[in-house]
């Protein structure tokens, strides 16, 4: 039993591809903050790795009448307490996918067909790191990038591809491989 944690990208996208920039750790407070973007608007998320329970989204940053014109000074000011992440080869991680059923695409029009698979995910390191999750998608998967923190916990950039009908636009999700300790994944 493990602990799934990975950044919600849930939200409209209109279409859009979901790109995850992974900005770094934040020494003070043992923060690994990520930018996710594509969505109507620019979501900052991090998890704490001293409690790293889930990914919590920033809120206050999008909040008010003039968030757009302070956006661009509050992210410079984090990015530069932030230490980068030295990023770690993918060999060694195992990827196993499952398509556990074929689900009509939600909010479809009845005259277009389209066909979602849900698909299950696991992955996991050589020393015991693991998640696992489900989600909707069509075509191609995996993952593209990965780093190895501080607590030896491991960061992956996991991508897949969105459902047809909006686009074909590619999602990529943040995703915390962690030692097992806890009830199984939720889904999404």
């Amino acid at each position: 039993m493990f602990t799934l944690l990975f950044a919600s990208v849930c939200g409209a996208t209109s279409g859009n591809s979901i790109s995850v920039t992974v900005l770094g750790l934040e020494p003070v407070d043992n923060k690994v903050y990520v930018l996710i973007e594509g969505g109507e608007f620019p979501d900052l998320q991090y998890v704490n790795l001293d409690r790293p329970d889930d990914w919590v989204r920033v809120h206050s940053w999008f909040q008010g009448q003039d968030w757009e014109q302070a956006y661009p000074a509050r992210l410079e000011g984090l990015q530069a307490r932030l230490t980068p992440l030295e990023a770690r080869a993918l060999t060694g991680l195992v990827i196993q996918e499952s398509i556990t059923a074929e689900l009509p695409c939600p909010n479809v029009d009845a005259e277009y067909h389209c066909l979602a698979q849900q698909t299950q995910v696991a992955i996991r390191d050589g020393s015991g790191h693991q998640a696992q999750w489900t989600h909707l998608s069509q075509g191609d998967s995996g993952v593209i990038k990965a780093w190895t923190l501080p607590n030896q916990d491991v960061l992956v950039l996991y991508r897949h591809q969105g459902l047809f009908y909006e686009g074909g636009y590619s999602v990529e999700r943040p995703v915390l491989l962690t030692q097992p300790s806890g009830p199984s994944a939720p889904t999404d």
